[in-house]
């Protein structure tokens, strides 16, 4: 019996039936992979939301914030550094930025990835005075920490932008009672002030205490 190998048409329909499978599987894959880091990436924000809570109650309901003068952590970040004696929780898997931030832990600064920005109230225009937990008007709508480029503290604000949509067009963010979410795109309607992420009561905050 004579043996008939594939014609060179055969061939190319083969080849372009694995093509098409390769193009409509890979975005498969590799949006899959993506979802395994934004759930990596909540569960950081989760648990730097705790470390910020633990903080808040050790020091009569304050926030952490870069120029708070109290004893004990100053910078937010420190405040995971004292919870966890690691600053791995401040980097998202998705962050693909090769720069790194100076950081303080236990008295000495370290090199580490920052992937998030702090918002503990834009009141930089009245001496850097960080606000207290119980002041947020809606706790389970005001923004706490998100993706971002790490600046934190007082300096995120939606004017300024912070804001790194890195999980498939849109971001997580960290909400003060402790929960988080993915807000997909478009991000336009969170990027105002008069967004309940950005509200504070300020009633009854001693200035510069």
């Amino acid at each position: 019996m004579e043996r008939r190998g594939f014609t060179l048409i055969e061939l190319l329909v083969v080849i372009a039936i694995i093509a098409i499978l390769a193009a409509i599987l890979f975005p498969v894959f590799a949006q899959a992979k993506e979802s395994g880091r934004r759930a990596t990436c909540q569960s950081n924000l989760r648990q730097i939301g705790s470390a910020i809570r633990m903080y808040s109650e050790q020091w009569n309901d304050w926030l952490p914030c870069n120029s708070l003068k109290t004893r004990g952590p100053h910078f937010w970040y420190e405040v995971i550094w004292t919870a966890h004696r690691s600053y791995k929780l401040l980097e998202c898997p998705s962050d693909i930025r090769k720069e790194s931030n100076w950081l303080l832990a236990g008295g000495r600064w370290v090199q580490g990835k920052l992937s998030y920005s702090y918002y503990s109230g834009d009141l930089w225009q009245v001496g850097d005075i960080t606000a207290k937990l119980s002041k947020y008007r809606h706790p389970s709508k005001s923004l706490m920490a998100c993706d971002g480029n790490g600046y934190g503290a007082t300096y995120l604000s939606p004017e300024k932008q912070y804001l790194m949509p890195r999980h498939i067009g849109g971001l997580n963010i960290l909400y003060v009672d402790g929960h988080v979410k993915w807000q997909g795109p478009p991000l336009s309607t969170i990027l105002k002030g008069a967004h309940p992420l950005w509200k504070i009561d300020y009633t009854g905050i001693p200035w510069g205490t």
